[in-house]
């Protein structure tokens, strides 16, 4: 699978999550162009108010130095941060925080 077709059914499952089960859920795909700092995650997704930003990764990829250095800065903000792998490490985290 590619980190794309991740992406697709990450943000499908958000859909389902925010459309079927309620859960106060937003989100913004990031396209990496000349107008964006390098490194950024792929996903930003506010889940009940909490900030939380994604960099999906396949297989046996790791995050560069500056994603995780980028990470590191959304966390030092308040967000959560996952480096995910699959779908099912996106619902059991999105489970995992507390709306409310």
């Amino acid at each position: 699978m590619s980190e794309s077709a991740l992406k697709r059914k990450v943000i499908s499952a958000a859909k389902e999550l925010r459309s079927r089960d309620g859960l106060p859920l937003h989100w913004l795909k990031i396209h990496g162009n000349a107008f964006q700092r390098t490194g950024e995650p792929d996903l930003i997704l506010c889940v009940g108010g909490q900030f939380v930003a994604i960099e999906l990764k396949v297989g046996n990829n790791k995050p560069t130095r500056l994603q995780l250095h980028r990470l590191e800065q959304w966390r030092n903000a308040g967000a959560l941060t996952l480096v995910c792998y699959s779908l099912k490490q996106f619902r059991e985290f999105i489970a995992t925080i507390k709306t409310g």
